[in-house]
């Protein structure tokens, strides 16, 4: 009587497994990321990056003893300070020479406008309810009135 051949299981093997889910996985991420809409990430991270530019505008202003201004719209903004002929010169880009800074992740600014600071440090004609940057996501950039701190709203 012959003898029965072991049953072969069927199945996958372990690096199988792992080259699909890691297939999958890059998959995913493309496909996600071809999705309308701003992630948490891209709003925290423009918010971020709209303290950073004001915070900027008024470090200059300070530092120049002349005012100056975050200018913005759509989803760029510039920083400028007056020069001693009067006029607004662009404050380059730390690092790339640039005179525009890009949003990033598709957040926009809610509204177009500028906020100016004095050589103080102190915000000029924009204070109180309104003074703070709104962006398309749902962050707000808040300017204290006094201090001109500017910081994260709500």
């Amino acid at each position: 009587m012959p003898v029965p051949s072991p049953v072969r299981e069927r199945g996958f093997t372990l690096v199988e497994l792992v080259a699909v889910i890691v297939i999958v996985g890059i998959l995913a991420a493309v496909v996600l990321s071809r999705f309308p809409g701003v992630s948490p990430f891209s709003s925290r991270a423009a918010r971020d990056q709209v303290v950073s530019g004001l915070r900027y505008a008024q470090q200059q202003a300070m530092s120049r003893n002349r005012p100056a201004r975050f200018v913005f719209g759509a989803g760029r903004y510039r920083v400028q300070f007056r020069d001693s002929g009067g006029a607004w010169t662009d404050v380059p880009v730390p690092g790339s020479g640039a005179s525009r800074w890009q949003l990033p992740g598709g957040v926009r600014f809610a509204a177009s406008g500028s906020r100016r600071f004095n050589g103080l440090g102190q915000p000029v004609a924009t204070c109180g309810p309104g003074a703070g940057v709104d962006l398309t996501s749902g962050a707000t950039v808040a300017i204290e009135c006094e201090t001109g701190f500017v910081h994260a709203g709500n």
